[in-house]
């Protein structure tokens, strides 16, 4: 969606998104500034999610499975 707003206002034309009080015009540098920290965002789970995955597997190899734990219930 931002993206399709950033090629409007580079063409251009007046971009407006709902704000709390009602429609509020944004910019260029204010659109591009959403997308840059949605993309740093994204990365920055997935980078986390690959290295917590690339653990796993690497305590898999040791002999732990911290996965059997975590589902199984108490038997206590």
């Amino acid at each position: 969606m931002y993206t399709k707003l950033l090629v409007e206002a580079t063409l251009g034309r007046p971009v407006q998104v709902k704000g709390a009080e009602g429609p509020v015009t944004i910019t260029r540098e204010q659109l591009a500034g959403k997308i840059y920290g949605l993309d740093f965002v994204t990365k920055l789970m997935e980078d986390i999610l690959a290295r917590g995955g690339r653990a796993v597997q690497e305590l898999r190899l040791q002999g732990v499975n911290i996965a059997d734990g975590i589902n199984s219930p108490s038997t206590n």
